[in-house]
């Protein structure tokens, strides 16, 4: 994703500054050509300079540079310090001791100005490079903002920058931070006990709910202990200091671990107790879920309303084909056989072409319904998903702040 975020930022820096401290662009700052993204030429191996960025020779920055986009970064004035600063990395030797701090103000620039992955990358390679250390604790604080806003690059942040790197002294809240997704990608990636070893280290209630939350998953997934695992997403989820989301997922999970065991009473009130906004998307898989377990109580009534309040526009593009297939049992047991017929007949009419290519053995990833669903069901994919959408929409901001600020 370096080559994008390049992109990203050649495209912002090249939108004319306005409202500096001056009334002009601080002194030897060049402007720059963007190549749009996806366009980019082959990179000239026998040309390639010790930069990232390919806009050609950059002019030398003089000293006093810094200072003038530090003056304007203080002020609040992002969008004519972001270029400065640009410009002074541009021109100045990865050696030079200012030269951190100016991608750590740039970060937070263009964080400022709306560019997350931009910022996420000059952040990133801070912490990463640890050139001046004193810098790494501003730079952590600044990614663990914007990765618990935005959607970002997991490969880049979680295994580049922080797995498998010791950043050495640092505040309880940022270490907490950091020992918290090194112990998750130790988990994902086998290494157990130390995996165990960042987790003990993690003291704060955030943190530290979701450590228990990834260790509730553990002793259900590879301990085989179900009884361990309830016992803990139960206490998860009555955990106050825990984030709601957090609380949310345990909840879930406890619920469903019931529904298994035919406890149907205890799997309904935690779906009930579940803290979301009644139209929420993620409403929809909870009112299914509570639909089956009023279904298999026998309180066939119940669980239609909740199948009909699943045709609310909110849900609209949610991929539920249960619904069709529980509507339809209700029916059944009810000795309405025209409408459980019905019932199947939607099933089939919303999801025929998905039906069509399994029956046809034919590429299940020309069906959109299926695409979308496989994105939903599949974490990884969902996180990737949302990372891509929100590149393209940092992309369209990009020319839209170019086009209201080109005449200015």
């Amino acid at each position: 994703m370096k080559l994008l975020s390049h992109a990203f930022t050649a495209l912002i820096l090249a939108i004319p500054t306005v409202g500096s401290a001056a009334g002009t662009p601080p002194p030897q700052q060049k402007q720059l050509t963007a190549t749009p993204v996806g366009k980019a030429p082959a990179p000239d191996k026998a040309k390639e300079k010790e930069k990232d960025d390919d806009e050609g020779p950059a002019t030398p920055a003089p000293p006093e540079l810094f200072d003038q986009a530090l003056a304007l970064h203080y002020a609040g004035k992002a969008r004519d310090s972001a270029p400065a600063f640009y410009a002074f990395l541009r021109g100045t030797p990865r050696t030079n001791e200012n030269y951190p701090w100016a991608q750590m103000f740039l970060a937070q620039d263009l964080a400022a100005l709306g560019y997350t992955h931009a910022a996420v990358v000059y952040a990133g390679t801070v912490a990463k490079d640890r050139a001046r250390p004193e810098v790494v604790p501003e730079a952590l604080k600044l990614l663990e903002k914007l990765t618990s806003e935005v959607p970002y690059d997991h490969d880049f942040v979680d295994r580049e920058v922080i797995h498998g790197s010791d950043f050495g002294t640092l505040p309880a809240d940022v270490l907490d931070f950091v020992n918290f997704h090194q112990g998750v990608l130790d988990y994902k990636d086998g290494y157990l006990k130390w995996a165990e070893k960042h987790f003990q280290q993690v003291k704060g209630a955030a943190y530290l709910a979701r450590a228990k939350m990834v260790k509730a998953v553990q002793k259900l997934t590879r301990d085989n202990d179900p009884d361990g695992a309830l016992a803990d997403f139960l206490a998860i989820g009555k955990d106050t200091d825990a984030p709601r989301d957090i609380r949310n997922d345990a909840k879930m999970a406890a619920a469903r671990l019931y529904y298994e065991r035919k406890q149907y009473e205890q799997a309904e009130k935690l779906y009930d107790s579940v803290d979301l906004p009644e139209l929420d998307p993620g409403r929809a898989q909870i009112y299914l879920e509570r639909a089956w377990t009023y279904y298999q109580r026998k309180e066939l009534g119940k669980a239609m309303g909740l199948l009909l309040a699943l045709d609310a526009p909110s849900f609209k593009d949610i991929f539920l084909p249960e619904k069709f297939i529980l509507r339809s049992l209700i029916y059944k047991d009810r000795c309405h056989y025209l409408p459980a017929k019905r019932a199947a007949r939607d099933f089939t009419r919303k999801y025929r072409g998905a039906l069509d290519l399994i029956r046809e053995r034919g590429d299940l990833g020309e069906d959109p319904k299926l695409v979308q669903a496989t994105i939903e069901q599949r974490t990884d994919a969902a996180r990737e998903d949302a990372f891509l959408k929100h590149l393209a929409k940092e992309r369209e901001n990009i020319d839209t702040y170019a086009s209201r600020f080109a005449a200015s």
